[in-house]
């Protein structure tokens, strides 16, 4: 049933993350925006599709890889990889990132994008979802492109209007060169003013505008045929590590994530909001067990998020090669079954190595 979730979006999408997919089946029906479209042609695809698909292939749609936008050529050893991947493990979705060298970003250009993305869409058996982090609008990733400001500009500007406009236009040109999924808005709330990470990256410090701003934001990404994702629950803005380079702990008790922290999320959800990425945080009021984080933690992800919150759409991890992840599983596989990405690596790699055996259920 899972999969008849990301397939129904696949194909929403494309009419109009290795991060790991998780979904309970329990949620099927509101999953995706294709099931408020009422077009049976895309359920009989899927109901049609889905039976035909081996376990290994029902496991793959569940995967992303990374892929870039500035290959030389279809002959790049990294893109060639990626196809090869996409083909061997059955990969559902690609996120589209840029390479850091030295303290700059080389991405590539809206031409060079799209083409890359289409030879990819070509090589794969079942329709790619395309994401790619866009917080800053198709700027965030491309070069030659408009580049908007960082999400706390908004928030002191406070006014929906502009940030449903600034999701609309990210949107369209998104959409444009084949992207279909943003990993934006973020809807931390920057309550701690010395978070290395979040920061700028919020809307602000004061919940009940974030939640305003971020409801605005799906709205009109939504209105523009992109998929959307709230991040990172249950809330990384009151803390003080990186990450990236660290285990982050987030010591709020359970009054302060109620007041501060979950409520931007409700907005979210309240906005239809598609997909939720979890925080590689620890967060000892909501799973007091030192071996989870929100990334792995089945009383945060199916008790808050999916029971007491009531959300019924995609759940999707952060970058599996983290530092905030390997401290907890240094070279070992993941908790989900899905095989560890090279700890030496700023993000997710194609899998170095056959997809094992499903994990047991549950999170």
């Amino acid at each position: 049933m899972l999969n008849n979730v990301v397939l129904r979006c696949i194909i929403y999408l494309l009419s109009f993350t290795v991060p790991i997919l998780f979904l309970s089946p329990d949620h099927v029906e509101s999953a995706c925006p294709v099931s408020k479209i009422g077009n049976s042609e895309y359920n009989r695809w899927v109901q049609q599709t889905l039976p035909s698909l081996s376990l290994e292939e029902k496991i793959g749609q569940m995967l992303q890889v990374r892929a870039y936008g500035d290959y030389a050529d279809f002959n790049d050893l990294h893109y060639r990889s990626v196809s090869e991947q996409i083909q061997r493990y059955h990969v559902g979705s690609i996120d589209l990132a840029a390479r850091m060298r030295g303290p700059n970003l080389v991405k590539g250009r809206p031409s060079d994008v799209a083409r890359i993305l289409n030879d990819l869409q070509q090589s794969s058996k079942l329709p790619l979802l395309i994401a790619a982090d866009l917080e800053r609008g198709l700027a965030s990733r491309l070069s030659a492109v408009p580049e908007f400001p960082f999400p706390m500009a908004f928030g002191a500007v406070a006014d929906t209007k502009i940030v449903s406009k600034f999701a609309a236009v990210t949107a369209q040109e998104a959409r444009k060169v084949g992207i279909h999924w943003a990993y934006s808005p973020d809807a931390d709330v920057n309550s701690n003013p010395g978070n290395p990470i979040i920061n700028t990256r919020s809307f602000g410090e004061d919940p009940t505008e974030v939640g305003r701003l971020v409801a605005a934001y799906i709205k009109g990404a939504h209105e523009n045929g992109m998929l959307t994702t709230a991040k990172h629950f249950p809330g990384h803005g009151d803390s003080s590590t990186d990450s990236h380079i660290g285990l982050v702990r987030i010591d709020s008790d359970r009054s302060h994530m109620d007041r501060y922290e979950l409520p931007p999320f409700k907005n979210a959800i309240g906005a239809g909001v598609d997909s939720i990425m979890l925080a590689h945080a620890a967060v000892p009021a909501l799973d007091s067990d030192p071996t989870r984080i929100a990334t792995n933690s089945r009383q945060i992800i199916k008790g808050l998020l999916q029971d007491e919150l009531g959300f019924k759409g995609l759940v999707v991890t952060d970058a599996l090669e983290m530092r905030a992840v390997m401290s907890l599983y240094p070279r070992e596989a993941d908790p989900s079954g899905v095989p560890a990405p090279d700890p030496d690596s700023p993000l997710p790699h194609p899998a170095p190595a056959p997809i094992p055996a499903p994990a047991p259920a549950g999170v």
